[in-house]
């Protein structure tokens, strides 16, 4: 339990800095800021449940296509 308040402490603090030094460039998107963190918080609570009744096996699977997935999208993305 310890160890996760540090990361999320260490997240939280670099969000922090990172919003600040874009709001400082005029580069925030504050209605896609806002819905993006609105959509986090039920998808946070549902996959919390979630984690708690499928198989660990699953979960990483699941997690390890998603990863593949967003990869293959970025490099598809950055090659145009």
């Amino acid at each position: 339990m310890r160890r996760a308040l540090k990361g999320l402490a260490v997240i939280i603090g670099t969000s922090i800095v990172g919003t600040l030094a874009h709001r400082k460039r005029a580069t925030v998107d504050d209605r896609l800021a806002l819905v993006t963190g609105l959509s986090g918080v039920p998808a946070a609570v549902v996959s919390t449940y979630v984690v708690t009744v499928v198989p660990d096996r699953v979960v990483v699977g699941l997690f390890s296509l998603l990863l593949v997935y967003t990869a293959t999208r970025m490099v598809r993305t950055a090659s145009h």
